[in-house]
């Protein structure tokens, strides 16, 4: 990650999101980048918020010259380090994102062949200051900021 504001959430509570797609792919979620609603994933597989190159240019993302790499999917890839200015999943709102630029053009259409174009993978650098829960039997992700407590159901997974 890059040095910068670190993320804060700006709603204290506790808000379900019903994936567009899942929960045999990747669960995508329609979010709010820099104001603009647009598709990303969730993959706990990753660490990083990643954001497709052609989203970075279409919806404002900063960009910053550095380069890294990045371990995902199996494999390092380079990345690019950039700044989301607002990323708004349902009513919670996180400022200021370290974030990570790549092309994710092959891969949003293998995981949304018909669908609209990913713009961006959250991962457990997001994911893990929102306390998830995903219920795969009601289809549900749960996003709770800290002073919001839950209580999972039998069919979820924390």
């Amino acid at each position: 990650m890059i040095a910068g504001p670190a993320p804060s959430a700006k709603t204290q509570s506790t808000h379900s999101v019903s994936p567009v797609a899942g929960p045999s792919g990747p669960w995508l979620l329609a979010v709010k980048l820099n104001g603009t609603r647009v598709l990303m994933a969730v993959d706990t597989g990753t660490n990083d918020l990643i954001i497709d190159d052609s989203a970075v240019r279409g919806y404002k993302v900063q960009q910053f010259p550095s380069r890294r790499q990045l371990f995902w999917t199996g494999s390092m890839v380079a990345v690019r380090n950039a700044m989301v200015q607002t990323l708004e999943i349902g009513d919670i709102t996180i400022r200021n994102v370290p974030a990570s630029e790549m092309s994710l053009r092959k891969w949003s259409l293998e995981v949304n062949p018909r669908g609209q174009r990913v713009a961006g993978i959250i991962g457990l650098s997001i994911l893990s200051k929102l306390h998830p829960t995903m219920d795969y039997k009601k289809q549900t992700l749960t996003l709770r900021t800290e002073e919001a407590s839950y209580q999972p159901g039998p069919s979820a997974m924390t």
